[in-house]
């Protein structure tokens, strides 16, 4: 029977990553350096066939035909080009990319977005440079990166039907990641459905770094109440790096809020070192919950690991680190698999909480398998890992309730059965609100009437009873007394 049920958790998990990892094909597509847009009613990818040429920086008015093409987003290091040159370091160089887009006549005042590439580049829309990022160069000397989303407003030139176009040219010059291209999707659209896309992931952005950044508060402050309770002490850890990673990656928040305040480099092995950090912290955060049921040597080999992937980021530099920490998500990976049956076998044996948080954590496993797969360009989904860790700290928050309201009645049914002991009347006689909070000489003074009663002759009628006689008879006198 367990067989069966490992069996039917392993195919369900392989399910859920396929359909993790399908994602709609992009309306519009380019083919062969153009891309037609002219039915498009909202903003729109400018995936496909670019014109590539390695190795050149042309210019927007040069007029040459380029008979090369690459696949956007992608990289490269595997371009016939670029492995046939003298680069040693293949992801190393410079390159023009080319697209001719075909507009709807509607359009008028349009933009382009641009996430970041992780490279420097410069962007003309025909003969106008629109956006810039680092400073692009020939040689790695003078190159300088630079990671800033930018949405660029360009005015779109008058005409209709396929008259109506224009051409995007793209310098890129990398020297200092793994990879070199052009590593995302941009999107060209009407300039006010673009700005309030870019107003929204902002606000999400803030939004999520307020709300874990109270969790963490949060969960600080209980585990300052409860010292024995480490798991409240790892999670807070663990949404302190979620709460980083938000404002550090995506739109760069922090970036925006404060330009210049972080370099590249500070900025790039910052992101690497959360990478490394987040699987060590929540490695303990779960053996911390279950350290019966989760062997100890998965909980040291996740601490040497990101041990060993923080080391190689303080130390190396960016294209050195980044491919080892791929690598190191590879093992994460293994690992994670442990865990996940570990929780399993947990949910399966009816532990408290067990179901909850095998289901935060398998969500968080899936998002994390797809983004490893998406950063290893072998799915063309998007960065999910958010997702997972939003649906973790869900469920511990869960867990966290229901464990609160199942401490909060059994104290409840334990004050009333004290309450049979020590009546409540006499409790507040002395000042207290609960049997504990009295302490050794307690004393409250004040005028009172006793009464004093006695049963004729029950010593003598007692020894006559049984004890479950003698218990009736004095109830019977005391519920006629009481009243």
């Amino acid at each position: 029977m367990m067989h069966k049920r490992s069996l039917l958790f392993y195919l369900s998990l392989l399910a859920s990553v396929a359909l993790l990892s399908c994602r709609r094909a992009p309306a519009f597509k380019a083919h062969k350096g153009v891309i037609d847009l002219r039915s498009a009613n909202g903003p729109a990818s400018l995936d496909g066939e670019w014109e590539f040429a390695y190795g050149k920086f042309i210019a927007t008015d040069a007029g040459d035909v380029l008979t090369d093409y690459i696949k956007i987003p992608g990289v490269w290091n595997d371009h016939p080009r670029a492995a046939n040159s003298a680069q040693a370091n293949k992801a190393f160089g410079f390159a023009t990319f080319r697209l001719r887009v075909l507009l709807p006549s509607a359009w008028k005042n349009i933009a382009i977005k641009i996430p970041i590439m992780s490279s420097a580049y410069k962007l003309w829309v025909d003969d106008r440079l629109v956006a810039q990022n680092g400073k692009v160069s020939h040689e790695a000397a003078s190159a300088v990166p630079e990671n800033r989303p930018l949405l660029a407003p360009v005015i779109a030139p008058d005409g209709d039907g396929s008259d109506k176009s224009i051409t995007v040219t793209v310098h890129v010059s990398n020297y200092h990641m793994h990879k070199g291209g052009m590593r995302v999707s941009l999107y060209l659209g009407p300039e006010q459905e673009m700005l309030e896309r870019e107003r929204r992931q902002h606000g999400i952005d803030i939004f999520v770094f307020g709300s874990v950044a109270i969790i963490c508060l949060y969960h600080l402050f209980l585990f300052a109440l409860r010292r024995e309770e480490k798991s409240l002490f790892w999670f807070a850890l663990l949404c302190a790096l979620i709460a980083i990673r938000t404002v550090l990656t995506g739109e760069r928040a922090l970036s925006a809020m404060q330009p210049g305040i972080l370099t590249w480099h500070s900025e790039t092995r910052l992101d690497f070192l959360t990478v490394c950090l987040a699987p060590v912290i929540l490695s303990l955060f779960i053996y911390s919950l279950y350290p019966a049921r989760i062997g100890r040597w998965f909980m040291l080999l996740c601490v040497a690991a990101g041990a060993s992937g923080i080391a190689v980021v303080a130390l190396f530099p960016p294209h050195i680190y980044a491919q080892l920490v791929q690598m190191l998500l590879i093992a994460y990976l293994v690992l994670g698999l442990y865990c996940l049956q570990r929780l399993v076998v947990i949910a399966i044996s009816g532990l408290q909480g067990g179901k909850t948080f095998l289901l935060g954590f398998l969500l968080l496993f899936l998002t994390f398998v797809n983004d490893v797969l998406y950063a290893n360009e072998l799915i063309n989904t998007f960065r999910a890992v958010p997702i997972g860790l939003f649906a973790l700290i869900l469920s511990q928050a869960i867990l966290l309730s229901v464990k609160f309201n199942r401490e909060f009645r059994k104290m409840q049914k334990m004050s009333r059965a004290m309450s049979r002991f020590v009546p409540t009347d006499f409790l507040r006689m002395l000042g207290r609100e609960s049997i504990e909070d009295v302490r050794l000489g307690d004393q409250s003074e004040r005028e009172m009437t006793i009464l004093f009663s006695d049963l004729r002759d029950f010593t003598k009628l007692s020894e006559t009873l049984t004890p479950a006689e003698n218990f009736g008879l004095i109830n019977e006198m005391l519920k006629r007394l009481g009243p």
